[in-house]
Order: structure tokens, then C-alpha cells, then sequence
């Protein structure tokens, strides 16, 4: 019982192996497009969180007489 956990551990093992193999193959093409998407999601994050940042500013109140830009 034991070699048959063995040896199916083993292959298991190797169709892993040889199926990350397999998953690795990319072009440099899928390799600037997925950099591409990362940072445009980033930038969009980033501009977002800029937006959100401005409008909580303005929505506050302020004694005086203050002028907003």
C-alpha cells in the first residue's frame, strides 16, 4: 500500500510539474500586456483615490470666510 501512495505521490508529482511547464509558455507580447493592464489599473486606482480625496476636502466645512479653489 505503501509503494502505491508512493509511486501515485510521484506521479502526481511529475504531471504537476510537467502542467507548470506547460502554463509557463508566454510571449513578450502577453508579457507587456499584462504589465500594461496592471498599470493602468493602478493608475486608474490611484486617480480615483486622488478624486475621492478632493471632494472629501471640499464637502468639509469652513469657518470664516474661506474661498475654495
Amino acid at each position: 500500500m505503501l509503494e502505491n501512495i508512493s509511486k501515485t505521490t510521484s506521479t502526481s508529482a511529475i504531471e504537476t510539474s510537467m502542467n507548470s511547464e506547460e502554463n509557463t509558455d508566454f510571449t513578450l507580447v502577453d508579457h507587456y500586456e499584462e504589465r500594461i493592464d496592471f498599470h493602468m489599473k493602478m493608475l486608474n486606482y490611484y486617480l480615483n483615490e486622488k478624486t475621492n480625496e478632493i471632494m472629501a476636502i471640499r464637502s468639509r466645512p469652513i469657518s470664516g470666510n474661506t474661498i475654495r479653489d
